[in-house]
């Protein structure tokens, strides 16, 4: 084999992407955050995907090995989805090295800012977490997608179909991928890239992608746990916004006479500690510094605390039953303080909405304000004039980029707050898309500029 053979680009990439992931596993080891424990040992509030991922290499290797196997793993995984990005798109367009390798580096940059430059220090794909799997599968999830919409192809539509299911059973977070799905294909309908019959199979795609995540939620609890039910508290989210957007002086809204107490007990902790909408003050990016820096603290330090004593002290049931009355205090909550509380109740989640796309692009900082938007605006700008121009290839990732961005930050923005970890699934695309459009942009004009020398 000659040596150009060898060290073509597709196996310089690869080679790049399996030493860079991998080296973070022998730098850091195995990492954990305080979401690691509830996914080793399955508690209910988990999606299925995770827990079972671990239990299967604790099955396969010893207790004592077992997570540094799966960690192994993800960064594998993490270095298999960035090479299968990178050369889809390389030969796509056709690329020579150097654009191909600045794909590649600003995928493996937004690593580097996540372990050295945020607040979390993690890279993820060696920590035992949700996202180290659930990146690598969005990464490939994006890639099948884009398949699907430059070339219409059947094997991609099926591995895209794939991928959203597991990403689906790895964080709720993720049914995003629905929605893309559904907005991909509308937009190749109004197109013409796609007729009436595929779109409607494609749709029943789409909600088969939806009933077997649900079923496999299902089924696995009913394996663990014996019960055939989904993953608990799922609107915990929403509580913490309510009561973020609420005061003590809501307590009246509640009937029963015991919930009113519990309500005003949290809520009076909540006050004392300057953890509600009451003690934000100046722009929105204040606004939403106060609510992101508070809503563990609400979260952990004062609402599950209080719902759980409740729990114990009125029921006495554990496990499986401790989490569903857990849920059933969450509905009684939403149920009373959305009415009353919905418009402050939006305003939290537009302050959080804008943070989310702001955290893609950079972050949300009074000082990268202008920034951001000038991204946005000349983003947009680019995306029309690829449709204007035709280019097909920068159209569709640059509008696929687009769509899947802005239901990652509405999803985000309405279940919890944007905080970089849920943010970056997005953010090497956006300036991959970025970048490519300005390249298709340069080409189009260097185009134009050679046919007047001719004329």
């Amino acid at each position: 084999m000659s040596k150009k053979k060898i060290f073509n680009i597709d196996n310089l990439i690869f080679v790049t992407c399996i030493l860079f992931y991998i080296s973070w596993f022998f730098a850091d080891g195995v990492t954990f955050s305080n979401d690691s424990w509830g996914y080793i040992h399955a508690i209910p509030s988990r999606e299925p995907l995770y827990p079972t991922y671990l239990f299967l290499f604790r099955r396969i290797f010893s207790k004592n090995i077992y997570l540094k196997a799966a960690s192994l793993v993800q960064c594998i995984l993490a270095a298999i989805a960035t090479f299968k990005f990178s050369i889809t798109v390389e030969r796509k367009w056709s690329l020579k090295k150097i654009p191909t390798l600045i794909i590649v580096a600003m995928q493996l940059g937004v690593v580097l800012l996540c372990r050295f430059v945020a607040n979390r220090q993690a890279a993820y794909c060696n920590e035992i977490c949700s996202e180290g799997l659930a990146i690598p599968l969005f990464v490939l999830f994006i890639t099948e997608i884009l398949m699907y919409a430059w070339e219409k192809n059947t094997g991609a539509l099926i591995l895209s179909s794939f991928y959203a299911v597991c990403l689906i059973c790895v964080r709720k977070q993720m049914y995003i991928v629905i929605p893309i799905m559904i907005l991909v294909f509308i937009i190749q309908f109004f197109r013409k890239d796609i007729g009436c019959k595929r779109l409607l199979g494609n749709f029943g795609i789409v909600l088969l992608v939806f009933l077997v995540s649900v079923g496999a939620d299902i089924f696995y609890n009913y394996c663990v746990r014996g019960v055939a039910t989904r993953h608990t508290t799922d609107s915990s989210a929403a509580v913490i916004t309510l009561v973020y957007a609420s005061g003590t002086e809501d307590a009246g809204y509640f009937e029963n006479k015991e919930i009113r107490t519990l309500y005003t007990d949290i809520m009076q902790e909540v006050e004392k500690n300057g953890y509600n909408y009451k003690y934000a003050s100046g722009n929105w990016v204040n606004r939403y510094n106060h609510y992101s820096d508070y809503y563990d603290l609400i979260s952990y330090g004062i609402l599950n605390k209080a719902f759980y004593d409740y729990i114990e002290r009125t029921s006495g049931v554990s496990g499986l039953q401790k989490e569903q009355a857990f849920d059933d205090l969450n509905h009684m909550f939403i149920d009373t303080l959305l009415p009353a509380n919905w418009k402050r109740a939006v305003g939290v989640i537009t302050d959080n909405i804008m943070a989310g796309i702001c955290n893609t692009i950079s972050k949300a900082d009074n000082r990268l304000t202008w920034y951001n938007v000038l991204f946005v605006l000349i983003y947009l700008g680019l995306l029309v004039y690829m449709g204007v121009q035709k280019k097909e290839k920068a159209f569709w990732l640059g509008t696929v980029i687009l769509i899947s961005t802005a239901m990652n930050v509405a999803a985000v923005g309405v279940m919890i707050f944007a905080q970089n970890r849920y943010m970056i699934y997005n953010m090497p695309f956006v300036y991959i898309a970025m970048y490519l459009m300005l390249r298709e942009v340069y080409f189009i004009w260097k185009d134009k500029a050679k046919r007047r020398a001719h004329a």
